[in-house]
């Protein structure tokens, strides 16, 4: 690997098909220089690294903006790896003591080593949390790094110099860890089924007529979002998790083939460098067999039907004055907020209808849990679906919502392809946009914005994608059941 923590987190992220984020000294993210919602500095968000990589070229605009100290690798199957973490002499004992190599000497003298994720949830653990548990006990100074977790990868943290000393691409097989602490760990065995009565064969959004079969909308579903997500995923992942997910509900390894050769039949035909290497059926049939060397997950679950409803009280004008009706208006949005918040906080899968009597303003009131503000409230990652784009000019918050705007000759090299291409269901950006991107060096401005990351505002024909979903919230503002249909 290269000296340079830049170049080296780009061949990371590129070359290897790791997620990468830049953070300081304190090992967290860069600072924004402003306060969040609760009053504390805000600092660049990570999460969303947790689902999709970061290009070379945001990794480098990363480096001119914040001159990070490191950049870290965040672990799971992101970037198909954990790490095992030895710290400190009794971590380097243990480490020694199982015959493992190391990846990388940390800047505190320590190690890591690199192990192919094993294709389900693996927990990130520390041995200071963990010190009662029979693992921390039997391997003192073992640190894991799973699912959610991240390790640093490239440049120095207060201590010294991170140094590899093993090829990224050269993982560590699970199999030289001991049987006791893979099983300790969870990295033995797949967690265990659900009894096959309460296996469901359903999609988030999707409707299926029978319960016993599966139908060719899921299918189609999972493919179009993963071809959506090759280029931030790679293409690898986005093929092996279709495969995952047609495995987990319950379609033949024959019927999956299908599908993902499908994938690669469509999918782009460059490589994270640019340079041709076209994805082939071989491969996707690869990706299949893989899938099916795992005991399968639980199937996507149907949250279609399921809804909360919250409405908020009349407030009758005769019985007050006009400064308490005022108040209690500014309440009433006050209460829509707070309801919204703890809805996108909830793990309950459900959806959230608001009602509210005139004059409250209803988005004026949601719009700002999608806008970094300075007042000691949660801020979300927001997509908000407005019936027209004029709506935005009387929604002050909303002015700092990206705004996904249309294909035209001002943001895109060929607008007139795209719109033919696209109102009849086929997927541009990788019919269209990606092969630009060959021929251009860079993305157009319509297809980058939707790389990029933060609330944004869309309209009623984006809802036939899968990009809303990438957020961690959907509103829908003015919902007019007769414009949808």
């Amino acid at each position: 690997m290269t000296t340079n923590h830049l170049q080296t987190a780009v061949e990371l992220a590129t070359h290897y098909q790791r997620s990468i984020i830049p953070v300081d000294e304190t090992k967290k993210t860069p600072l924004l220089g402003f306060l969040n919602k609760k009053g504390l500095p805000a600092r660049l968000a990570w999460k969303p690294y947790q689902s999709k990589r970061a290009s070379a070229e945001l990794i480098t605009q990363w480096d001119k903006q914040f001159s990070p100290m490191a950049y870290a690798m965040v672990t799971g199957a992101i970037s198909g790896v954990i790490t095992l973490d030895w710290d400190g002499p009794q971590g380097e004992e243990t480490r020694q003591r199982l015959g493992i190599p190391k990846h990388r000497i940390t800047g505190s003298g320590g190690s890591q080593t690199d192990f192919p994720h094993p294709g389900w949830h693996v927990k990130s653990v520390n041995r200071k949390t963990s010190a009662k548990q029979p693992w921390a006990q039997a391997y003192p100074g073992l640190d894991i790094r799973g699912d959610g977790g991240i390790a640093l990868v490239a440049g120095r943290n207060t201590k010294g110099e991170y140094v590899w000393i093993r090829d990224p691409g050269d993982l560590e097989p699970l199999e030289s860890l001991p049987a006791d602490l893979r099983e300790m760990l969870g990295l033995l065995h797949a967690p265990e089924e659900k009894p096959a009565k309460e296996q469901k064969i359903k999609a988030n959004n999707i409707r299926h007529d029978s319960p016993q079969a599966p139908t060719a909308s899921l299918a189609d579903f999972a493919l179009e979002k993963y071809l959506s997500e090759a280029l931030t995923m790679g293409r690898d992942n986005a093929c092996f998790s279709l495969a995952v997910q047609l495995h987990a509900n319950n379609y033949s390894q024959m019927e999956a083939e299908s599908v993902c050769m499908e994938f690669a039949r469509r999918v782009h035909t460059t490589d994270q460098h640019g340079d041709v290497d076209p994805f082939t059926e071989g491969m996707a049939r690869e990706k299949v067999a893989s899938a099916w060397s795992y005991a399968p997950l639980e199937p996507w679950k149907d949250k279609r039907q399921r809804r909360q409803e919250r409405s908020i009280r009349h407030i009758p004008l005769s019985q007050i004055s006009i400064e308490e009706h005022r108040e209690q208006l500014a309440q009433a949005g006050r209460d829509i907020q707070d309801q919204i918040r703890a809805h996108i906080k909830s793990p309950d899968g459900l959806v959230l209808i608001e009602q509210a009597p005139a004059g409250v303003g209803k988005s004026s009131a949601a719009a700002p849990i999608g806008t970094p503000t300075t007042q000691p409230t949660g801020t979300f990652d927001v997509a908000w679906i407005a019936q027209r784009h004029s709506m935005i000019a009387s929604v002050e918050d909303l002015k700092y919502y990206r705004h996904i705007k249309p294909c035209t000759e001002d943001n895109c090299h060929h607008p007139e392809l795209h719109n033919i291409i696209a109102p009849k269901g086929y997927n541009t950006f990788v019919s269209l946009h990606i092969t630009e991107k060959e021929k251009y060096g860079h993305f157009c401005g319509f297809a980058q914005q939707y790389l990029d990351s933060g609330s944004a505002v869309y309209q009623l024909p984006h809802m036939r994608s899968s990009y809303p979903a990438k957020h961690e919230a959907i509103i829908i503002d003015e919902l007019d059941t007769a414009a949808w249909f």
